[in-house]
């Protein structure tokens, strides 16, 4: 009973600090910073060594003016600290842990260590986003995730209760569970969410209302945006999630921009090591003042965006992200050194291809080749893709040199099996590009 108490202590105050002036922002993020930056030096041996090698003084630090002297953490350092237990806080208590797996979508998958203070901030984050839009606890989800999660309290008293559907099924039983399921709101990746629509569509006849969709784990592209809207009603929301971090950024009822969890997270746009302008490109930087059991401090997610300018005209205080734009591993860069990430690729493919029926691969800076194929799933005759005809494969290659310009481009076609969970990169770099 204790737990659920402080979950729901912590969502109040999470709740109240959306509408914080910048002013008190700005010192509840200087204090958190400056613990964090204490703890870890004192506590977790990554850290220590790490930072005395950078020459790098915690004690020197101000605030988050301040957020820049401190050094970046890659996923390389991360991956390698945390196998050998050095990323780990020395001080830990005897409390339960829990344990996840990040995807491995930058290299071998590491294992993250939450305590129960981080699983309670976790569980109030998402709470606090859902109760933004709207949620209320009589609501019902429908969560799509290979493996259910655990039910807290509420859900023992038949409040805010979550179905859990596990994604790698046929098209027929993802659409039968989540009939049954009446859910009120869906929390599924992209790619689930357009297999969802896919066999809802084939199936025809009514399901029950929605009130929302919250779309995490993947970029939310146009083509996904536009089929949610036809079947279901309803514009995806993008929730940016990982899984050192949890719930870092979320769009508010305007579907526009993307929030910053401002009070839980610092978050930097870097472009050659510097803040970028706003409206620019540049790497997704993030701080977690709040975890002491691994703390992930200015740590390289691996991720691209694109900046945002000051708040959203929605009157909540947190600072903005204009949009995510993918991973740095699937983005373009051509031999003038211009950068083109996943989401404006796959928006440009759009107009001639489904997503989920090719590949991009980039092997050289000036050479491409486009791989479509088809998709034999599991569902109906809409989850087969025949890739194009040799009079399509020209119109295919004319829009696509539109947005690479000069380079090679080849086309081939390919049969291929797709689980209905499984996701496929629709972005694939075969060479160490050389992005900064």
């Amino acid at each position: 009973m204790i737990e659920p108490l402080r979950t729901w202590i912590l969502l109040q105050q999470l709740r109240s600090q959306v509408y914080d002036s910048p002013q008190r922002l700005k010192t509840l993020q200087d204090s958190l910073f400056r613990e964090a930056l204490f703890h870890a030096y004192q506590h977790v041996p990554f850290y220590r060594r790490y930072w005395d090698e950078a020459g790098f003084d915690p004690q020197g630090v101000r605030g988050t003016q301040d957020l820049e002297r401190v050094p970046i953490m890659s996923s390389h350092m991360a991956r390698a600290a945390a196998a050998q237990g050095e990323l780990l806080a020395r001080n830990l208590d005897a409390t339960p842990r829990t344990f996840l797996y990040t995807t491995g979508s930058s290299g071998s998958p590491m294992c993250i260590t939450r305590g129960r203070r981080e699983e309670r901030l976790w569980r109030a984050q998402g709470l606090r986003i859902w109760i933004e839009h709207g949620f209320h606890w009589h609501h019902k989800k429908v969560q799509f995730n290979q493996h259910a999660g655990t039910q807290h309290f509420l859900q023992r008293l038949g409040m805010s209760r979550t179905r859990w559907i596990n994604p790698i099924v046929s098209f027929k039983d993802l659409r039968d569970r989540f009939l049954e399921a009446k859910a009120d709101w869906i929390i599924a990746t992209p790619t689930v969410l357009r297999h969802l629509a896919t066999a809802v569509t084939d199936a025809g006849g009514d399901f029950h209302p929605l009130r929302g969709i919250f779309c995490q784990g993947e970029l939310v592209d146009k083509q996904t945006k536009d089929l949610s809207r036809r079947v279901f009603g309803l514009m995806p929301v993008d929730v940016y999630t990982l899984s050192e971090f949890g719930y870092v950024a979320w769009q508010c009822e305007r579907g526009e921009s993307l929030h910053v969890n401002a009070d839980t997270h610092l978050v930097e746009v870097l472009g050659n090591g510097k803040a970028v302008s706003p409206g620019r490109l540049g790497r997704i930087v993030v701080t977690d003042p709040h975890n002491r059991a691994m703390p992930f401090l200015r740590y390289d997610t691996g991720d691209f965006a694109i900046a945002g300018n000051g708040t959203c005209g929605c009157e909540r205080q947190f600072s903005c992200l204009q949009s995510i734009e993918g991973r740095q591993r699937n983005a373009v860069q051509l031999r003038d050194g211009c950068i083109i990430t996943a989401r404006s690729l796959v928006n440009h493919l759009a107009q001639v291809l489904p997503l989920g029926g090719y590949q991009l691969h980039q092997d050289t800076t000036n050479r491409f080749r486009l791989e479509v194929f088809s998709c034999a799933g599991q569902g109906g005759a809409t989850d087969t893709y025949e890739p194009p005809s040799v009079g399509n494969s020209d119109i295919i290659e004319k829009h696509l040199r539109a947005l690479l310009g000069d380079v090679e481009i080849s086309i081939q076609t390919a049969r291929t099996r797709c689980e209905s969970g499984e996701k496929t990169y629709p972005v694939v770099v075969n060479f160490p590009a050389p992005i900064t």
